[in-house]
């Protein structure tokens, strides 16, 4: 009985500190130019993807373990494309909890498409 006991505990001790916390974010150059020093964050972490080429699929995480101040906010990608800097904010975040798992950004010529996923 004690095994069985021990090996509960160590299950659920595992379950809550392997789990990720955060949002998943998967980055598709659509257009036919590289995109330049591409960024992703959430306000308090950065992701630096640097340049992506096209046709090209990245994927990354963006942490919020170590978001403690229940604060609300968004996410933003910045990249420059022929020279040009843009800057798009998306999504919500509240109490510094994500609302959503993950996001599939695709970046065309003059347009982003921004999916997510609950």
């Amino acid at each position: 009985m004690k095994t069985v006991l021990k090996l509960l505990t160590l299950l659920v001790f595992f379950t809550l500190f392997s789990c990720k916390y955060g949002v998943e974010m998967r980055l598709i150059n659509c257009s036919n130019k590289t995109l330049n020093q591409v960024l992703i964050t959430n306000g308090f972490k950065t992701n630096q993807l640097g340049d992506i080429q096209k046709d090209t699929i990245i994927k990354t995480f963006l942490d919020f373990k170590e978001n403690n101040s229940g604060i609300d906010g968004n996410f933003k990608i910045d990249f420059s494309i022929d020279g040009k800097i843009k800057s798009y904010k998306f999504g919500y975040y509240s109490n510094g909890i994500p609302s959503v798992k993950d996001y599939e950004i695709k970046i065309f010529k003059d347009t982003i498409l921004i999916k997510n996923n609950f």
